[in-house]
């Protein structure tokens, strides 16, 4: 099993896991970090209390700049969509039955019919927003698989690739 990436400097890593964390640390440090302000888009809003729940955690990561700002909102958004969608889910259930009504001539009901079940729509929204959710988290390095690959990237073994602060001020032709 490989040796796992570490995400902070400690006398315990291995001196090349050291050299990447600084070098990353390095690269980024002109950028300004997170903002402590809640942005305006959803200073009103469930995404906004989300926000403040998250933010400070973000801020103590070296990693998280305020360039990650419409990334970190667009994550609060997509939890409280998924929060919606689960409180739906349970007041609503996952199934809800379908009826066939059988009217008379003056459109009074007279019969309704059991015909079966569909599937709340509820869960596709929520589906969806666990794979943003999932895919917005990668992006700002709050997985494991992920933070390790934003390290990797530091390596100071690619001589010949550019560097992350070249990426970010796109100082650099890719």
């Amino acid at each position: 099993m490989p040796q796992k990436i570490k995400l902070k400097e400690s006398k315990n890593n291995h001196s090349y896991q050291n050299r990447r964390i600084k070098k990353t640390k390095e690269q980024t440090k002109h950028l300004p970090k997170l903002q402590t302000v809640k942005p305006s888009l959803i200073k009103k809003t469930p995404a906004g209390k989300i926000w403040q729940k998250i933010s400070p955690y973000l801020r103590k990561s070296d990693m998280i700049k305020n360039a990650d700002l419409t990334t970190i909102i667009t994550l609060c958004t997509e939890i409280e969509i998924y929060q919606r969608a689960y409180q739906n889910i349970q007041e609503n259930d996952i199934q809800q039955p379908i009826f066939q009504y059988l009217q008379d001539s003056s459109g009074k009901i007279i019969k309704r019919v059991y015909v079966g079940e569909k599937k709340n729509p509820a869960v596709n929204t929520m589906d969806s927003a666990v794979g943003k959710i999932r895919g917005l988290c990668n992006d700002l390095g709050l997985t494991p698989e992920s933070r390790a690959k934003l390290i990797s990237l530091a390596s100071d073994d690619e001589e010949d690739g550019p560097d992350i602060k070249d990426m970010l001020t796109g100082d650099n032709d890719f």
